[in-house]
């Protein structure tokens, strides 16, 4: 196997785990029904602590899934790359 397609699965890999988490998918619905959320809205509507919030966000914008607007003080979190809707679907259609 080719270095460039190994890297590709390996990205795929990472992908598939981090946007895996029970609680980032929880996260992802959630901002895709409210399209843009602050940090203390996520953790406040999931029953979370706010730095578990912060860390999953962290994640999400690491793979690209999710990407923010400053305004001010505030934060605003919205899904970058809608792909990940399909994903979860798929996901979720596996029984």
């Amino acid at each position: 196997m080719k270095k460039q397609e190994l890297a590709k699965l390996e990205n795929a890999s990472n992908i598939l785990k981090t946007v895996g988490h029970p609680m980032r998918i929880a996260i992802i619905e959630l901002l895709r029904a409210n399209r843009g959320l602050t940090v203390t809205e996520i953790h406040e509507s999931l029953g979370i602590l706010q730095a578990i919030a912060s860390q999953h966000l962290a994640l999400l914008k690491e793979i690209e899934v999710v990407g923010f607007r400053r305004k001010g003080r505030n934060v605003r979190y919205f899904i970058s790359n809608k792909k990940v809707y399909k994903l979860i679907e798929l996901a979720k259609g596996f029984n």
